[in-house]
């Protein structure tokens, strides 16, 4: 996982503009920030930059307590909110404003507006900051705006709604529930008790110590670690980016991203992972359901137990679970081990090995098969089956001396293992082209 790192970059922001003075512009610069707020610059300018600045505290008084909500809006963009602490009412307000002159920048800074408004338990704080558009001096023009980081310390069980900031997110608990969304920037909470909703437009997420309610995770670009989670649900999705999540105890558990590593331990709940380009890793779960999916990368399941349906399009699945396991992989080898009840293990091109360890029993009929490759089981010499396999080119191999249905040793129909009888269920082995191979284990 790359670690999070506090970023001070060009940040992306849509503005409709008339066709005709867009038409006109021989060149256009956006670029947004904490301190400078937001520049869009149409024409060229040999002086194109604000190089004046103004900034000024304020401190404003929420008399927030217990059970209240705390809402922030407007032209928001740093934001940092602690549970606890001696000034517990306070908010302090770091307002930012930019000029072609000092005076101009002062003059911009006096019309920031910072207002705390409350309506019953909702006290919302509302940051109020026109664009302006500037002629340079050069030529062109320079929309801009000024901006103010926020933080405060609130008492306990608040809950949060930030609705629009434009800058990084913290949020150190305990609050009742959080809901926060930035149009750039790192987002992360903690000790979070209730509903926890967070996004960025291009950031990084993380969500730790969050429990009794939802939790909903999702960046268009960034990574995502969810760590200490008791939730209803939990939705996590990154268009760009790993995602990393430990210790999840929830009743459904979807995971999504468009290119990136799935780094999964500690889950229990129904599980739904799937990225379309990266690595996935499951580790450490019991007693759940799971479904992996990789479209382009590898799957690797160790020390789980419960149901779990692993499928790679191009890459290898490995699987070490106690249950039932479905493996699948249309270009790589498959493998499979643990205590199983029921296996079915295919790969359209690649090796399929699948080693029942003692305690196995199949509970339904089993297949390993392979459109081209090897096929190899390895069971204990108790483990009641009828075996069924078959390969087009190569040859069948076995430790339990059954009886070749030919004489080329191509196959093996109803061979019967560990004292099952006509009643037993059948493993089917088969490949298109590769040896197969039936192996004691004991």
């Amino acid at each position: 996982m790359r670690q999070f790192a506090a970023r001070r970059v060009a940040r992306p922001l849509l503005l409709c503009l008339p066709t005709a003075l867009l038409a006109g512009a021989s060149g256009c610069v956006f670029t947004t920030d904490s301190e400078h707020g937001f520049h869009f610059q149409i024409g060229t300018s040999s002086r194109g930059t604000l190089g004046h600045q103004a900034a000024e505290e304020r401190r404003l008084r929420l008399d927030l307590v217990s059970g209240d909500q705390l809402v922030l809006e407007g032209m928001v963009a740093d934001v940092e909110l602690r549970a606890g602490g001696r000034d517990r009412g306070d908010l302090v307000a770091m307002v930012r404003a930019d000029g072609r002159t000092q005076e101009e920048a002062e003059t911009a800074l006096q019309e920031v507006g910072v207002e705390v408004v409350r309506d019953g338990s909702v006290v919302t704080v509302r940051v109020q900051s026109d664009p302006r558009t500037l002629e340079l001096s050069g030529g062109g023009v320079l929309i801009t705006s000024a901006r103010a980081d926020l933080s405060a310390a609130l008492p306990p069980d608040v809950r949060v709604l930030i609705r629009e900031a434009s800058g990084e997110i913290e949020v150190a608990g305990p609050v009742a529930g959080v809901e926060a969304h930035t149009a750039y920037g790192d987002v992360s909470v903690s000790r979070i008790v209730g509903r926890t909703v967070i996004s960025s437009g291009s950031g990084d997420l993380s969500v730790r110590d969050a429990r009794d309610g939802d939790v909903s995770a999702t960046t268009n670009f960034g990574d995502v670690v969810l760590a200490d989670v008791q939730a209803g649900s939990v939705e996590v999705e990154s268009s760009s980016g790993d995602v990393e999540l430990r210790k999840v105890d929830a009743t459904r558990i979807r995971v999504r991203s468009s290119f990136g590593g799935l780094d999964l331990e500690r889950l229990s709940g129904d599980v739904d992972a799937e990225t379309a380009s990266g690595d996935v890793d499951l580790s450490d779960g019991a007693n759940a359901r799971y479904r992996l999916h990789s479209n382009f990368g590898q799957v690797t399941v160790e020390r789980v137990s419960g149901e779990v349906r692993a499928t790679s399009d191009s890459g290898e699945v490995e699987v070490a679970c106690d249950g039932i396991v479905e493996a699948r992989s249309r270009f790589g080898r498959v493998r499979v081990e643990g205590v199983l009840r029921a296996v079915d293990a295919a790969s359209d091109s690649g090796d399929v090995l699948v080693i029942a360890l003692p305690g196995s029993r199949a509970e339904r009929d089993w297949s390993a098969t392979s459109g081209f490759g090897e096929v190899v089981l390895r069971i204990a010499s108790d483990f009641a089956c009828r075996i069924d396999a078959r390969t087009e080119f190569g040859d069948v191999d076995d430790e339990f001396e059954l009886v070749h249905r030919d004489e080329g040793s191509t196959s093996i129909a109803g061979g019967l293992v560990g004292g099952g009888g006509e009643g037993a269920k059948r493993v089917v082995l088969h490949t298109g082209s590769g040896d197969i191979e039936i192996l004691r284990r004991d």
